[in-house]
């Protein structure tokens, strides 16, 4: 575990929180205005458990929807947890990109279209 919830992989640094840590007032004004804020406070320096860094991860990419009065529970609402990207989306939209690439992998001969582009060029 790096510095301030980094955690570098093969596939590039995660970054990881573990809570939330807002002056008194600015807690005061999401609630006015009725919006969750965001997780701050990154995960500590050092070793843990692999369940207790998954744990964390799962809870950084689903993080409650922004607006209070959306119907939309944690599970609805995926981040990025990559340092580079910082993406937001619908578990929805996730799942069709999941389904679409599923579809792709199994139903595209690629041996026959790689076969197709070298004969092109």
């Amino acid at each position: 575990m790096g510095h301030g919830g980094t955690v570098v992989t093969p596939a590039g640094v995660l970054v990881i929180m573990r809570g939330t840590n807002y002056p008194e007032h600015e807690f005061k004004q999401a609630r006015r205005r009725k919006l969750n804020l965001p997780l701050n406070v990154p995960l500590s320096p050092g070793t843990y458990p692999a369940l207790e860094v998954m744990t964390a991860l799962r809870r950084t990419m689903r993080q409650k929807n922004p607006h209070v009065m959306a119907r939309d529970t944690t599970q609805s609402r995926f981040q990025c947890t990559f340092a580079d990207c910082g993406a937001t989306y619908h578990a929805d939209e996730g799942a069709a990109i999941n389904i679409g690439r599923k579809f792709f992998r199994e139903r595209i001969d690629r041996k026959a279209s790689q076969a197709r582009i070298s004969d092109a060029v």
